[in-house]
């Protein structure tokens, strides 16, 4: 109905526009730095609106070698923390007040989304990885060995947990679309 399609724009533009400047305060920090003892599942708030980011600032990407600059990847991967619970709003059509749903992506994408891109998106990169494994391959027997290991556990110990369990997901299937479907199949 004509009705209800007005409002799935409107619920769907709320929710970009909202996760937007969540993933400005918080959601980028989140999802995309360190968090100390709970590093495998959520990270910290080092980078909380965006703090330390600047115009030189550079994060990895896939290719040994290639970096892109830190504001071009938070905007891109703000990209999928906005289609993600629009995603959603689909399943809830005809079914949620405008407010509950607004209170219900903030804590969505809190409690769900940013953890879930953390534990399968964040790592140090392959130029990160690739150094330590040089390292590894050129150290001597012994003790240059053992601490060229330690350092290299290191790297991938700093990943999300899903990162280390080997999951690699280029293209969003399990942030994005396992995310978003199995939020509006609940709801």
């Amino acid at each position: 109905r004509t009705k209800n399609m007005l409002s799935v724009l409107m619920q769907v533009f709320a929710i970009v526009c909202v996760v937007a400047l969540i993933w400005v305060i918080y959601g980028y920090s989140l999802a995309f730095t360190s968090g100390g003892s709970l590093n495998a599942y959520i990270g910290g708030l080092s980078k909380a609106f965006l703090k330390g980011v600047t115009v030189d600032s550079t994060a990895a990407t896939f290719s040994n070698g290639v970096v892109i600059p830190e504001y071009v990847y938070i905007c891109f991967q703000m990209t999928f923390a906005c289609i993600t619970p629009a995603l959603i709003v689909g399943a809830f059509a005809e079914r949620v007040k405008f407010s509950a749903l607004l209170i219900f992506m903030v804590l969505w994408v809190t409690i769900v989304y940013f953890p879930m891109a953390h534990m399968v998106w964040y790592w140090a990169g392959p130029d990160a990885i690739a150094d330590a494994a040089k390292k590894l391959a050129s150290a001597a027997a012994g003790e240059a060995k053992t601490k060229a290991q330690a350092a290299l556990d290191a790297v991938v110990g700093d990943a999300g947990l899903l990162y280390q369990w080997g999951a690699l997901d280029f293209a969003g299937g399990t942030v994005v679309h396992i995310n978003a479907g199995i939020a509006g199949l609940v709801g």
